[in-house]
């Protein structure tokens, strides 16, 4: 591409501009999801469970769903009807309590990768 044309410097202009511009907004909107997921808290009986096409739990507490996209990554269990389901403010983990039982399912942190290691 030869920038000595004037056409061809504004159209490369406007490129770079609108990447620019782009990720710009791409990082607002991903730190905006972050903050609306950290605010998030429940604690009861998922009431109503359904998994989108993405394998996204929605779950209903207490008559009000939560979309848990972002909180659960590594969980081999799938949330049921009846489960008790905790998520506390500033905090990204899920603790996950099957009725009946005292076994307690914790996903870990999503953005916490050293959270599986054993030390």
């Amino acid at each position: 591409m030869d920038l000595r044309d004037k056409n061809q410097v504004i159209v490369f202009v406007l490129i770079i501009g609108t990447l620019v511009i782009s990720s710009i907004i791409a990082a607002h909107h991903k730190k905006d999801d972050l903050k609306m997921r950290l605010d998030m808290s429940f604690k009861g009986a998922a009431e109503k469970v359904y998994y989108n096409v993405k394998g996204i739990p929605h779950i209903t507490i207490n008559g009000k769903e939560y979309n848990l996209i972002g909180t659960i990554k590594n969980l081999d269990y799938k949330i049921q009807e009846g489960d008790t389901v905790i998520k506390q403010k500033h905090d990204l983990r899920i603790k996950i309590i099957r009725p009946n039982s005292r076994d307690t399912i914790y996903d870990r942190d999503p953005l916490d990768d050293t959270a599986h290691h054993q030390y």
